[in-house]
């Protein structure tokens, strides 16, 4: 009976261990895709979240839009709040420029969707309001 070449052996061994490197460098590459693709989905999936949470409540919106009016500042403004479906409509004859300043800041960076918003000045201190909000 004939024996192998231990160089045979050796030489088939080499070429096993270098598709299984080439292979195992493969399969990290393709990990490490999966991976950057799985944080980019968890961050997303955390956006959703928290824009699910702001936007999401009409209820919550129209709560703080109470408060909002509601505010010490604004009682003077006898601001005048109208809901019909889907839509708060807030009309004041008479708001002085502070009061004004005050509610346009806080409709501003709270998650309201304004849909219309009229100002007319009357004089040098007051204007007339009218805005549309879509809980």
């Amino acid at each position: 009976m004939r024996q192998i070449n231990p160089l045979y052996i050796s030489l088939l061994f080499f070429v096993v261990l270098l598709i299984v490197f080439i292979k195992l460098n493969g399969a990290k590459a393709e990990h490490n895709e999966v991976k950057n693709d799985l944080i980019k989905t968890e961050m997303m999936a955390k956006r959703m979240v928290a824009l699910k949470r702001n936007w999401g409540e009409d209820k919550g919106r129209e709560r703080a839009l109470e408060r909002m009016l509601k505010a010490s500042l604004l009682r003077d403004a006898a601001l005048v709040k109208k809901r019909e479906g889907k839509m708060i409509t807030v009309t004041s004859r008479k708001v002085d420029a502070k009061a004004l300043e005050f509610l346009i800041n806080k409709l501003f960076n709270g998650t309201f969707a304004i849909k219309t918003l009229q100002l007319k000045r009357l004089d040098d201190e007051y204007a007339s309001l009218r805005m549309e909000i879509e809980l």
